[in-house]
């Protein structure tokens, strides 16, 4: 699928849910990329619960612990109205703008360069 038909879908998806499969390489802070990318789209996302996602996202993406938790929290988040979920994906997708204008050392360079 080329770039721009995955936006397009992305953009018209109620909710994103991503299962972050474990690997042995895997440990509690490891947090796949993808996680990211689809939080950047602004869209609703579903995923594992990590410690450094409830830390820094709160409430602004939908976390599940286990495959039973993981049906509540998807019926959860398409029970809830438009309204949250858009609030919530946008908020998610700030907070990520936010840390990676913040906290990535280059951008840091660049901004003391300014």
């Amino acid at each position: 699928m080329d770039e721009q038909k995955r936006i397009d879908e992305l953009k018209k998806a109620k909710v994103i849910v991503y299962e972050m499969g474990k690997t042995d390489s895997d440990d509690e802070s490891y947090i796949p990329y993808a996680v990211f990318d689809l939080i950047s789209y602004g869209r609703p996302v579903i995923t594992n619960r990590k410690l450094l996602l409830d830390m820094y996202f709160g409430d602004r993406i939908w976390l599940f612990d286990e495959l039973n938790s993981m049906i509540l929290t998807t019926e959860q988040a398409l029970n809830s109205s438009d309204k949250i979920r858009e609030k919530k994906a946008i908020q998610a997708r700030n907070v990520l703008n936010d840390f990676f204008d913040i906290n990535v050392p280059f951008i840091q360079k660049i901004k003391l360069k300014n």
